[in-house]
């Protein structure tokens, strides 16, 4: 370097960042999975955590989860899916929408024989009618996510 010149190390061409290299940081709220963010199954109820999940997605988990639960004899499905105020279900869909939606129209009724919502804690539990057949294969995500 001459006199008078200044080396500044971010205007050096190996630390400049290409324009056509996007980032994404870890907390983008852009990015959704398509798989649930908890999935368990102990026997009796399985829980399922929507957070992350497209509307879309978490649709199809909510319904296979249901299917799959009443099938081999669950009591419940919790479905963990998040509070959202009345401004934010305005703007867009949300899964606790969706899952409002579902019951309502009857969706799930042929498997599900009511269900709870706790609001404050954003989660909703779906009520399997107990019948004879009991199977102690645990449900896991592979069984409800394609």
């Amino acid at each position: 370097m001459g006199d008078g010149e200044l080396s500044l190390a971010h205007d050096h061409p190996h630390n400049r960042r290409s324009p056509e290299l996007p980032t994404i940081g870890l907390t983008d709220t852009n990015v959704r999975s398509r798989y649930p963010k908890r999935f368990d199954d102990n026997g009796v109820d399985v829980t399922v955590d929507l957070h992350g999940c497209s509307v879309a997605d978490a649709v199809r988990i909510i319904r296979r989860t249901v299917q799959q639960a009443s099938g081999r004899g669950r009591a419940r499905v919790v479905v963990i899916h998040g509070r959202s105020g009345a401004g934010e279900s305005a703007m867009r869909r949300t899964i606790k929408d969706e899952l409002e939606r579902m019951i309502g129209e009857g969706d799930l009724a042929r498997w599900i024989s009511h269900s709870t919502q706790d609001t404050a804690g954003g989660r909703t539990t779906l009520w399997m009618p107990i019948g004879p057949k009991r199977n102690a294969t645990p449900i896991k995500v592979r069984d409800v996510v394609d």
